[in-house]
């Protein structure tokens, strides 16, 4: 893969979550990102809609189908 992806998800103290995510084309010219913030629990939906956006910022335009 030469397409690089990147996420990092914490817990914070009061038991939420952040959640940074980026995508970026293989030459660096274009990098989009993202954060979330929510609560723990709702962990999959959280990176399930960061993703979603990251695909419509241009993910779809990197990833090849």
């Amino acid at each position: 893969c030469n397409t690089p992806i990147a996420a990092l998800a914490e817990r914070m103290d009061n038991g939420d979550l952040h959640l940074r995510a980026m995508i970026a084309d293989p030459d660096g010219l274009k990098l989009f990102s993202t954060e979330r913030f929510g609560s723990f629990d709702d962990a999959k939906r959280i990176g399930q809609d960061a993703g979603e956006e990251l695909y419509l910022m241009g993910g779809k335009d990197i990833i090849p189908n």
